[in-house]
């Protein structure tokens, strides 16, 4: 029975803890502002410039006042070994010294009296350390509250859509436990962030932009340039650096918490089971801080996913991998991933039909579009929400809606080939022509062994898993969804020239559909009588990456102790066998099909076995659709008709 207590007061409940926390929060880092740490061994500059000259270096730890702070520019660390996707963001402080002197301090700089050197020094965090144990406290009161109440029960046992309060009162839950990795995150890293790269150039397009400079050597799009102006305007920032942080902190506190936001209540609405919207926004949290990519480019190239800890260190490719997925940096990635899920949450959720509701989705649309232009590979899902919603009016006013969805879609996307043709005299050439790297190709047959092999390998779990459930739901509305939303935009990153840059950036908007398919197919493919032991044989074949099976890193330590060779050569044989054993003996009927099946597909799918079973289950959805589509415009067959 559920706890007849009025929904009113669990709500009321979660917002005072969250207001509570997020104040804590609030003054944490407000402190961190205004008193400044100083270890021993810190050089005190007469200028906010670390070549200018050293007034003193203490020989103990000193707390001053900060007058004043600016960012200084992104430093690399010497003992860094060619490119890095790491670099040291300082923030140096304007500080009373006791004698009354003024003197310019960062302490994350050390002074190397022996070698003479100015060294970055990555030092822990205390506020961002003590937001993560506040939000830690939060988190674990409404979680025994939910737990009292047994609301969690109830979201895991429902087989209908959550009342709306409910979803939001397990959802914030989860926004904060994404704020908490973050803060600890930050808290290890200290002022560690991903290099700039992009970012630098895009403030360059939005300077331009608000002095009205024409295009010369705009090297991108200016899609994410366009967000930049109102915060330069605002600010009046003279560099990247002095909105960093505020793009950075968009991108963590509002668009990829509202982007998580939206996932559920798609995958929710699509699948009608809240716990597989529930376990796929727990994975995309959870998942990255303990699967990581390894990606070693060469002639002996090594591509694969393999568990670990979760760790930031200062040099950890990890720290930099999870930066991408919390959207802590200033690209367009969150961004437009935000705006994908936007627009596939309107197409679902806006009550009218009418042209207005087409031209808003057009228009939102054409946004995520020109913030990416690879997005339009989306179109097909957008176009399959329209139609489910219209399924049922004419064909005249449905050809009169797409055409105000089109109309829309081009007006949002039309800057961007305006200044196509002012700085290349051509509305389709893209400003990709003048990077060295052949980004501009887009799709090449001969890149797609090694871009295959890149995706697939580095994201061997989202990608096995989603394979998995697309092919058992083809013939489902939810795995139709699934498939149109993921299916596409993954097939052109199998032969996207530059696919290899990031395991992770290019695909942010497809893991949500990956996840969702393999959680509602496994549900409907059964568990057995003996749930755990399906779920224990999952994490254990988990572990046991396939790609590239007996080449280091193996993950788990493996590589680090006597015998981690043995383990790392034995166990992808031993698992695999294991659990075939498990599931003939254990399992009966659909589960033991449906299983059989996974793990087939789990330890055999390396290399183009995912993306062929990926283009069966895409064609099945595309000519089921089509026979509907079919079904709708052409009249029935008369019977007389012979």
């Amino acid at each position: 029975m559920l706890p007849s207590r009025p929904l009113r007061g669990d709500c009321a409940i979660y917002v005072r803890t969250a207001i509570l926390a997020l104040a804590l929060l609030g003054l944490s880092l407000r402190a961190a502002e205004t008193l400044v740490t100083v270890p021993p061994g810190t050089p005190f500059f007469a200028a906010d410039d670390p070549n200018s000259p050293i007034l003193a270096v203490p020989d103990q730890e000193v707390t001053l006042r900060s007058l004043e702070q600016r960012p200084l520019r992104p430093l690399r660390n010497p003992y860094f070994r060619g490119a890095h996707p790491l670099s040291f963001l300082v923030t140096i402080h304007r500080v009373a010294l006791p004698d009354g002197h003024e003197a310019w301090v960062a302490p994350d700089l050390y002074a190397d009296q022996q070698l003479d050197v100015i060294l970055p020094r990555p030092l822990s965090s205390l506020p961002w350390l003590g937001a993560a144990v506040v939000l830690f406290l939060a988190i674990t009161c409404i979680l025994l509250s939910l737990a009292r109440q047994q609301r969690l029960n109830e979201a895991l046992q429902a087989t209908s859509p959550l009342p709306l309060s409910r979803s939001l009162v397990l959802l914030g839950t989860l926004v904060l436990i994404q704020m908490l990795i973050f803060c600890w995150m930050r808290s290890m890293a200290g002022f560690v962030v991903p290099a700039l790269t992009d970012e630098i150039d895009y403030f360059g397009i939005a300077q331009d932009l608000i002095s009205r400079t024409p295009p010369a050597e705009w090297h991108f799009n200016i899609s994410i340039a366009i967000l930049y102006v109102p915060l330069i305007l605002l600010t009046g920032a003279k560099s990247y650096l002095d909105i960093h942080p505020i793009v950075s902190t968009l991108n963590v506190a509002v668009f990829t918490p509202l982007t998580l936001v939206m996932a559920y209540f798609l995958i929710e609405k699509a699948t009608r089971r809240p716990r597989v919207a529930l376990a796929t926004v727990a994975c995309l949290l959870l998942l990255p801080l303990v699967f990581y990519p390894v990606e070693w480019h060469g002639k002996h190239s090594v591509f694969k996913l393999v568990p670990g800890l979760p760790f930031f260190g200062p040099a950890s490719f990890r720290l930099y991998y999870y930066s991408v997925w919390s959207g802590w940096n200033g690209l367009a990635d969150t961004a437009s991933t935000f705006a994908v899920t936007l627009t596939l949450f309107l197409a679902t959720f806006l009550r009218r039909r009418d042209w207005v509701y087409h031209a808003v989705i057009g228009a939102v649309f054409g946004l995520a579009c020109f913030l990416r232009i690879n997005n339009i590979f989306f179109a097909p899902v957008v176009a399959y929400l329209l139609w489910k919603r219209n399924a049922d009016v004419p064909l005249r006013q449905i050809l009169a809606h797409g055409l105000a969805a089109v109309a829309t879609f081009l007006v949002c996307v039309a800057p961007q080939f305006v200044a196509n043709h002012l700085q290349f005299g051509n509305f389709l050439t893209f400003p990709y022509v003048l990077h060295g790297n052949h980004a501009s190709q887009g799709f090449e047959w001969s890149y797609v062994p090694s871009s295959t092999h890149f995706l697939m390998g580095t994201n061997w779990i989202y990608m096995a898993m989603g394979t998995i459930g697309l092919v058992m739901l083809c013939r489902q509305p939810a795995g139709q969804l699934f498939a149109l939303w993921s299916v596409p935009l993954i097939l052109f990153f199998c032969g996207y020239t530059v696919t290899g840059a990031s395991p992770m950036r290019f695909t942010l908007t497809v893991y949500p559909a990956l996840l969702a398919a393999f959680f509602f197919a496994a549900e409907r493919g059964g568990f057995g009588k003996k749930p755990w032991l399906v779920w224990l044989g999952i994490v254990a074949n988990a572990l046991v990456c396939p790609c590239q099976r007996w080449q280091e890193p193996y993950g788990i330590w493996l590589g680090s102790v006597s015998y981690g060779h043995q383990l790392a050569v034995t166990l992808p044989i031993a698992v695999p066998m294991l659990s075939l054993v498990a599931i003939l003996i254990g399992l009966h009927g659909k589960p033991r099909l449906f299983w059989l099946f996974a793990l087939v597909v789990f330890h055999t799918g390396w290399w183009g076995g995912l993306p062929l079973l990926m283009i069966a289950a895409l064609a099945m959805v595309v000519w089921d659709w089509a026979g509907d589509i079919r079904t709708h415009l052409l009249p029935p067959p008369d019977p007389a008709t012979p």
